[in-house]
């Protein structure tokens, strides 16, 4: 039998009809040994003259190409139909396939196309989604997990709104802000990479520190931006700031410690004598891609009571209303919401009735004046006999949600009304296609409704100053102390 039946030429992707019998046999093996098998689908459509077409092989081909970094040699890969790349997850359930998306569509994130592209992912899960091959690919192309779309500048309007309101030490302190602090790697004339750095006054292992790290503080927003096929430039970025700018730590977060990018900063620390440490950063994860009362049933009994009473407890309070921008719809209440917004974080318990900062202002206004014209601003106001108790603000790309700012007013602290509006914001979002919320930080109250926690890798690369010194040796070295006397980390 020829070659070609089995991989399309110059590719290692399978032909369809290899991919089905594969796929088929791979099923039937699944049944015997009672194994979950997952199916990833990547429905790929080019941009053109203001309308979408199904991608070429050579694009499915690029595609491939680009995420193939992240797949096992014992993962199946091919194409199933006109536009569709599809792979095959053995052993693993769909919670380890969200993973693996999770890493793929960082790669194509980080690549750059030469033809705006929208790629939507979805996953089915044997037995849990279908039990033949036909089943598995309808569910996977039907149930999109990301919906990315390339060639658009979310990630430089939100660094860029960030760095204007707050990177000034004209406008705030630094050891709130920091000092802005962006660079840029070219080869020859040609820029191949920016890092979007931030300098900041701080503490780490209660040791006074300078700390160089991404802007927006822990949020995943900043990142090296260099092409996947130009892991050096990372390298680069870390011996120019050891040759150049004075600090005691740069924290990283969301570096793969297996990719080539991690293994070139690693390169560079060494040679500039800085010590790496590794550490976990934690965010709240919402799964939504079966929907609101499907993430209701996943999680306890306990969770859906209490989701009752406090549903219960805010009706009998008064009259209740939840508004505000909800992407398209709610527009032409834009300024009336930021207004609104601000009112209950100075009404929380963190302001008392002080007046919010002005450079807090500006940020939160400009940001949500800058999505709402693309439809990817969602904020949430409730309230209660016509006052307004709570409001809840973040960013919808592709398919998730990203949260930016919570509060309630504290005259209302006794009825909850953070949480009951976090439950209708999530209806919403779910009702709009939205199957994943990120809310950043591993607070203890985001156990009660978030799916899970994930974690991802933060590095820690110390100078060999004084404080850096004594800032690792507190933090990690003497971490084994700490647990012994029962004590929190530092």
């Amino acid at each position: 039998m020829a070659d070609s039946f089995f991989e399309e030429e110059g590719s290692r992707l399978l032909t369809p009809h290899a991919f089905e019998f594969i796929l088929d046999g791979e099923m039937k093996r699944a049944v015997r040994s009672q194994n979950y098998l997952t199916l990833i689908a990547l429905e790929t459509r080019r941009e053109w003259d203001g309308m979408t077409v199904t991608a070429d092989e050579g694009t499915l081909d690029e595609v491939a190409r680009i995420i193939g970094h992240d797949v096992r040699d014992t993962d199946v890969m091919g194409t199933t139909e006109a536009g569709v790349l599809s792979l095959v997850l053995l052993d693993a359930d769909y919670e380890n396939a969200t993973k693996v998306i999770d890493r793929l569509v960082q790669r194509i994130d980080h690549y750059e196309f030469t033809t705006p592209l929208r790629i939507s992912v979805g996953a089915a899960c044997y037995p849990t989604h279908a039990v033949d091959p036909d089943s598995l690919k309808q569910q996977a192309l039907s149930h999109p997990v990301v919906n990315w779309r390339g060639g658009s500048p979310q990630s430089f309007d939100f660094l860029e709104t960030w760095y204007s309101a707050y990177a000034s030490s004209e406008r705030t302190r630094p050891a709130l802000s920091g000092d802005p602090l962006i660079g840029i790697a070219r080869r020859g004339n040609r820029v191949v990479g920016v890092a979007p750095f931030v300098q900041r006054r701080g503490r780490l292992g209660r040791v006074p520190v300078t700390r160089i790290q991404f802007a927006v503080h822990d949020a995943h927003a900043g990142e090296f931006l260099v092409p996947v096929d130009e892991p050096w430039a990372a390298g680069a970025f870390i011996e120019s700031l050891a040759d150049s700018v004075h600090f005691d730590v740069i924290s990283l977060i969301g570096l793969d410690p297996d990719s080539e990018r991690f293994e070139a900063i690693a390169g560079a620390a060494s040679r500039r004598h800085l010590s790496i440490e590794m550490a976990a950063h934690e965010d709240a994860l919402v799964d939504l891609s079966g929907g609101y009362e499907s993430y209701c049933h996943r999680m306890s009994r306990n969770f859906r009571r209490t989701v009752k009473r406090q549903s219960s407890r805010i009706a009998a309070a008064g009259r209740v209303l939840v508004d505000g921008v909800h992407l398209t719809d709610g527009i032409d209440r834009l300024e009336r919401s930021i207004d609104r917004l601000f009112a209950v974080t100075e009404a929380s318990y963190k302001l008392n009735g002080a007046r919010l900062a002005d450079i807090h202002r500006d940020y939160l206004a400009t940001l949500a004046r800058r999505f709402a014209r693309r439809g990817m601003l969602h904020v949430s106001l409730l309230s209660i006999d016509g006052q307004d108790a709570a409001a809840v603000m973040g960013l919808v790309e592709r398919g998730r949600y990203y949260d930016v700012t919570l509060s309630y007013a504290e005259r209302f602290a006794h009825l909850s009304p953070g949480s009951y509006l976090v439950q209708q914001a999530l209806k919403m979002l779910a009702a709009s296609g939205v199957s994943i919320v990120v809310s950043h930080g591993a607070h203890d109250y985001k156990r009660r409704w978030s799916s899970r926690f994930v974690s991802s890798p933060r590095t820690f690369l110390f100078a060999p100053s004084l404080r850096g010194s004594s800032a690792r040796f507190i933090r990690f070295q003497a971490a084994p102390l700490w647990r012994w006397l029962r004590l929190r980390e530092p």
